[in-house]
């Protein structure tokens, strides 16, 4: 209904589903055992199999009453003939009779940016991460509300509605309808942005020290606190400099405005060089601290989905190891053999020496209310949550300290 009258769609609000199926790679077992031409009748109509398979999904396991309550409508087995309907309904081949409409579905969302909140269970055998990616590609604006360990029935294992009305309210408040008040928040936003790097730009022959890289004191006795030792001072023209070659070596490179990019490279010159280099293009990038310990980073990377992945050698062994998500750039230089072992595709060095001058126009404008970063609470109450950053915000405590 929301993409046949658009004048009335203001928002968008899911818990796990999806809007389409890539057929390079099976539905999930589930669907696949309960469309079975031989298993179909006697799982979704005969018995009361599929009902009780679907409520078992929920964690924790629904009450009593509750299953009560959802069997209810389906007693008898012609009322099951909904269920059965409904299963064969599924138009994940190509050839059924509801994938043109399933397509077509897919692709107006694509098409329509309205604020768009996704409450998702992680542990959902059946609408999988790869279904959340799949509604992210089409909708890199929404906000995701991750529920860990939650599965099929979300809404019915998870408190959904204290989320939903938060989220209503800090997108639409309680007073103006829901379209002006997008307007004039979007509006107020952009009357009231300077870009964050504006500085950088004002800064650009300043040779004073804009980022001192500090490092332990070669030779120090065993059993005595190292002290402090100057490795490299960079002087914000030169942090100017490499902000603008190495965007748009990205650029070049096929980062886009709105990708993710996650950065696993230890605090100094370098890392202040990618998160603004990043920004500076309108990438969003994706900070997760290794004190998550290894599960923590998997939960965290897989859930945030970025689609690069900047680190140095020991994070791109794990990232081969763990599987974490997003094409691989090296923070160091690495041996030909090496990066073909661990999927490497660019180098940080090799990408700065691509880049001589920048042509004017060549760095994007930034859109204020688009996201800068995804960053992660410490974990220490419970999984860690991402917290989505907006560029106008990120201003405010993004700058280099002097």
């Amino acid at each position: 209904m929301a993409q046949e009258h658009p004048g009335i769609h203001a928002a968008t609000i899911l818990t796990n589903t999806a809007v389409h199926h890539d057929n390079s790679e099976p539905i999930p077992t589930a669907l696949q055992v309960a469309l079975n031409s031989a298993l179909h009748q006697p799982l979704t109509q005969r018995t009361t199999a599929f009902l009780d398979t679907t409520l078992a999904l929920a964690d924790p396991a629904p009450s009593s009453d509750v299953k009560k309550a959802f069997k209810a409508p389906y007693r008898s087995r012609e009322r099951r003939q909904a269920i059965a309907n409904f299963v064969a309904d599924i138009p994940a081949p190509e050839d059924h009779p509801s994938n043109a409409a399933y397509e077509r579905i897919a692709g107006r969302m694509s098409a329509r940016e309205v604020p768009t909140l996704l409450l998702w269970g992680t542990n959902d055998p059946v609408f999988q991460q790869r279904y959340l990616d799949d509604l992210l590609r089409r909708a890199p604006h929404a906000d995701v509300h991750r529920f860990e360990g939650a599965k099929h029935l979300v809404g019915e294992s998870r408190d959904i509605a204290t989320p939903i009305i938060t989220w209503l309210n800090e997108h639409f408040g309680e007073d103006l309808p829901i379209t002006q008040q997008h307007r004039e928040k979007r509006a107020n936003a952009s009357d009231n942005f300077s870009p964050f790097f504006a500085e950088l730009e004002a800064r650009r022959s300043d040779d004073s020290p804009a980022v001192v890289d500090m490092g332990p004191v070669a030779g120090t006795v065993d059993g005595t606190a190292p002290e402090l030792n100057v490795e490299r001072t960079v002087s914000w023209a030169q942090l100017s400099s490499e902000v603008d070659r190495l965007g748009a070596a990205l650029l070049r490179t096929g980062v886009r405005p709105g990708d993710r990019v996650n950065l696993m490279v230890p605090p100094g010159s370098l890392l202040t060089t990618l998160i603004y280099s990043c920004l500076r293009i309108g990438a969003v990038i994706v900070v997760a601290d290794q004190g998550l310990g290894r599960k923590g980073l998997t939960r965290a990377l897989k859930g945030s989905s970025p689609d690069w992945f900047i680190g140095i050698r020991k994070a791109l062994v794990g990232a081969k190891a763990l599987g974490w998500p997003g094409r691989k750039i090296s923070a160091v230089s690495l041996d030909p053999v090496t990066k073909k072992a661990l999927g490497v595709e660019h180098t940080i060095p090799e990408l700065l020496d691509s880049v001589t001058t920048v042509n004017t126009g060549e760095l994007p404008l930034v859109d204020p209310d688009a996201e800068a970063a995804v960053l992660f609470t410490s974990g220490s109450t419970g999984p860690a949550k991402g917290v989505c950053i907006p560029t106008v915000r990120w201003r405010v405590c993004a700058m280099p300290f002097e």
